[in-house]
C-alpha cells in the first residue's frame, strides 16, 4: 500500500475520507458560533436600546485597534525572521554534511574491476573497508 494514496476526485471518494479533514474537525464550532450569532442579532434586533450601552466599546475598540494590529505585526515578522534564519542554518547544515559525504565517497579506496579500463561498463567499487565506513558516516548523517 502506498504512503501517499492518489487523489480521486469523484465525489463517492471525497466523502468516504470525511475523517480528519478541516471540514469535518470544525463544523460543530462553526455551527454553534452561527447560532451565536444569530441569538445576538435577535437580541439586538428585539431591544434596540442595548446597542447603546455597546458604543463605548465601540470607542475602545477603535482606540486599542492599532496597538493590537502593529504589536501582532511585529510580532508575526520576528518569528518569520527567527524562523527564516533557522531554515537557512539547517540548509546550510545539510550542504556541508552532502559536501562531507562526496569529499569521503570521493577519496574512499576503491577496486578497479577487470577488463577494459577505457569502457563505460567498467565501474570501481569500493574496497571492504571503506565501504564500511563509508556506510557507518551516512548512517550518522542521517541520524543527525
Amino acid at each position: 500500500r502506498p504512503i501517499m494514496v492518489q487523489f480521486d476526485p469523484e465525489t463517492k471518494s471525497i466523502w468516504r475520507h470525511w475523517r480528519g479533514t478541516v471540514i469535518a474537525e470544525s463544523w460543530k464550532a462553526a455551527v454553534k458560533h452561527a447560532i451565536w450569532a444569530v441569538a445576538v442579532y435577535v437580541v439586538l434586533q428585539r431591544y434596540p436600546r442595548v446597542t447603546k450601552w455597546l458604543y463605548g466599546f465601540n470607542t475602545i475598540w477603535g482606540e486599542l485597534l492599532a496597538v493590537t494590529t502593529f504589536t501582532l505585526t511585529f510580532f508575526v515578522n520576528e518569528a518569520y525572521s527567527c524562523w527564516r534564519k533557522c531554515l537557512d542554518t539547517c540548509y546550510n547544515v545539510q550542504g556541508r554534511l552532502n559536501d562531507l559525504s562526496m569529499a569521503l565517497a570521493g577519496c574512499a579506496r576503491r577496486v578497479e574491476q577487470e577488463g577494459d579500463p577505457s569502457s563505460l561498463e567498467t565501474t570501481s567499487t569500493f574496497t571492504e573497508p571503506s565501504r564500511k565506513l563509508l556506510l557507518v558516516i551516512a548512517r550518522y548523517i542521517r541520524m543527525f
